[in-house]
Parts: structure tokens; C-alpha cells; sequence
């Protein structure tokens, strides 16, 4: 933790003016949601927008904007709320995590409540610029928590990922997950979880989400009645994994098992899974081989003999 409030008598004032804050954007945050959350927030004209908060907005007020105009101020408030709640977690004293009992700026009520937010932002968020800020600021947030002497905020990493991993395998996920856009915040949320563990820990979170996952990716669903909900958003999951750089070569013991469900899922009926499979397949490439080393060579790949990738994968 960076900031300490050396004069007690300035603790309460510190403490309102944050919680304040905080407050202010919730609110923020409420009125420019169903902007960010729409499954076309690009489309959206700025007369919806009195609809869908009448409280709030009035037409009045409308005129003059643009939808472009509309987006960009939603976005980047989500962004700035975003990037503001990270710091705060990184930066100020938590509820039982300083030394002296009372000398916290940020209660654990609070952190629970930022907590929540990154949650339903990652798993609503429709546009891209809203939902990759706010992957930073929940990075920032996880880890933050993995450090903590108190268990308690470390365990709330692990809720989190049992609560997606959950979440993805049941029907509940179709109403509030995001299943186009790549998957939206879903795989940045995982990623901030697994990419943050301390690697004293043994990664057992990424092993725990790999298993899971690669069970869904293998899952083969050749009836078109039946949905392929779960395992679009595994590949999705995975394919954002193996681009970490964080995770180093933890995540290469698994690119076997990805790299045949990849291969596999070129032959699914649904045209979603094979779009899946393909950017999972392009993730281990990179992942296995590398990006191109040389600039000024575009037409020069990396490679590796086989010897190479056969002791990689194993």
C-alpha cells in the first residue's frame, strides 16, 4: 500500500470524501450502462437513452449530441470509473489488512461493492474499449487481493472463478453472459484472475480453469437442436489464456489438449465453433511458435523443428 494518513483527524474526512466518490460513480456508472451493455451500443441514437432513464436524462438535454457522441462519453466514463476503483483497491488501505484497527480509507463493504462492479461490467459490457479498461482496473483489484495478508480477499479471487467456471456450464449463461464479440469481458475476467496468482501458490486457479475448460472445448455437439453455448465461450476463455505472457510456460502444458479441440472444431456444423476454433487455434500458433521476430522480413516465419514442438507439447 502507497497511501498513509499520518494525522488521525483527517481519517473520517478522507473516509467521506471517498465514499463519496464512490457514490458518484455508482451513479455515473447507472445511467451509462444500458449504453455500454447493449448488444449494438453503437447503434443507439440518443433519444433511447430518455427511455431508458427517464429519471435522469431529459430531451432537452439531447438535442445536439450524436450517437458517436453519445458512445464515446459512456465508454470512456466507464473507462475512467474503471481505472479509478483499480487504483483505489492498489492503492489505499483495505478493511483488515492495515495494522492499527481503525486506520483503513477503503472498508471491506466498499471493496465488496467495486468487486461486484467489475463483475457485472465484465460479464455485460458489449464494447470493446468499456470492458478491455475495465480488465485493467480488475487486474489491479486481483492483484491486490492475492496479496493480502487476510484471507478473506484472497478467497474472494477463488469465488470468482468457481463462480464463472459455474456459470459458463449453465443455462443462467445465456441471459447474462455474451456469446458474440469473442465473448466480450468473460475471457479478460478470467484472465485477470489467473494471470494474477502468485506462482508460490503452484497456479492451482489456472489448473482448475484448464480442466474445466478443455472439458467443454472436447465436448462435441453435432445435433442442432442442442446449444453450444458453453463450449464457444471455453474456446473464447482459452484462446485469451494462451496469449497471456504472464502465465509463461504454465500454459503450455496444455496447449495439447487445445490444440486438438481446435483442429476438431473445424468440422463442427455450427459456423460459431468453428469461428472459436479457429482464433484458439491462431492463440496456441503464436503461443507455440511465436510472433515474427523480424520486422523488416514480413515474409519470413518463425518455425521449429519437430522434435521441438512435439517436447513443447508434451
Amino acid at each position: 500500500m502507497f497511501f498513509t494518513i499520518k494525522e488521525s483527524e483527517f481519517l473520517s474526512e478522507w473516509k467521506a470524501l471517498i465514499g463519496e466518490l464512490i457514490e458518484l460513480c455508482f451513479s455515473v456508472s447507472k445511467i451509462v450502462s444500458p449504453i455500454v451493455n447493449s448488444k449494438s451500443p453503437e447503434g443507439i441514437f440518443p433519444t433511447e437513452l430518455v427511455t431508458m432513464q427517464p429519471d435522469t436524462v431529459n430531451s432537452e438535454q439531447l438535442k445536439n449530441v450524436t450517437p458517436q457522441m453519445l458512445l464515446v462519453c459512456c465508454w470512456r466514463s466507464m473507462k475512467e470509473i474503471s481505472l479509478f476503483f483499480g487504483d483505489l483497491v492498489r492503492l489505499l488501505p483495505i478493511e483488515h489488512e492495515t495494522l492499527q484497527e481503525h486506520s483503513y480509507l477503503l472498508s471491506s463493504a466498499q471493496v465488496n461493492q467495486i468487486g461486484d462492479y467489475f463483475v457485472q461490467h465484465l460479464f455485460e459490457t458489449r464494447h470493446r474499449g468499456a470492458f478491455e479498461l475495465a480488465y485493467i482496473g480488475f487486474t489491479s483489484m486481483c492483484e491486490t487481493f492475492w496479496k493480502c495478508r487476510n484471507g478473506l480477499y484472497c478467497d474472494q479471487t477463488l469465488k470468482w472463478a468457481d463462480h464463472v467456471l459455474n456459470l459458463i456450464q449453465t443455462e443462467e449463461s445465456k441471459m447474462k453472459l455474451c456469446s458474440t464479440r469473442r465473448g466480450g469481458g468473460l475471457p479478460y475476467f478470467v484472465q485477470a484472475i489467473v494471470s494474477t496468482e502468485l506462482v508460490q501458490n503452484g497456479r492451482k486457479t489456472l489448473s482448475k480453469c484448464m480442466s474445466v475448460l478443455l472439458k467443454l472445448v472436447e465436448t462435441k455437439v453435432d445435433d442442432a437442436d442442442e446449444e453450444n453455448f458453453s463450449q464457444v465461450l471455453a474456446m473464447y476463455i482459452l484462446s485469451a489464456l494462451f496469449k497471456d505472457t504472464r502465465l509463461g510456460e504454465d500454459v503450455l502444458q496444455y496447449a495439447e489438449a487445445a490444440l486438438i479441440a481446435a483442429i476438431n472444431g473445424f468440422d463442427s456444423v455450427f459456423w460459431n465453433v468453428r469461428n472459436a476454433s479457429t482464433l484458439l487455434f491462431s492463440s496456441l500458433i503464436n503461443r507455440i511458435f511465436g510472433v515474427n521476430r523480424s520486422k523488416e522480413e514480413i515474409s519470413k516465419k518463425n518455425s521449429q523443428i519437430v522434435l521441438v514442438v512435439i517436447l513443447l507439447l508434451k
